[in-house]
């Protein structure tokens, strides 16, 4: 899949889609959210860990994050672009 397709396929499941753009090595330590979240790494690379594990994402790769769910967010050297949608 494709960015493109990623996006139409958030937009057609009701997310609002946004792109987000984080700085080399940034951290965000566990926290949760109070909504879904499904993300698509379109450059760069950044680690997620949640209850269910560590889940490394690479340009191409997706994962989603359901509300309440706690997890952390370790970027890799280069940075991190992603698009992210929220439901």
């Amino acid at each position: 899949m494709n960015e493109a397709e990623f996006r139409a396929e958030l937009e057609s499941d009701g997310y609002t889609v946004n792109e987000v753009t984080w700085e080399a090595g940034l951290i965000n330590d566990s926290h949760t959210h109070d909504f879904s979240a499904k993300l698509m790494c379109v450059a760069g690379s950044v680690q997620i860990t949640t209850p269910k594990g560590e889940f490394s994402c690479t340009p191409g790769d997706r994962l989603k994050v359901s509300a309440g769910t706690v997890h952390r967010e370790v970027v890799g050297p280069e940075g991190a672009r992603l698009v992210a949608g929220r439901k």
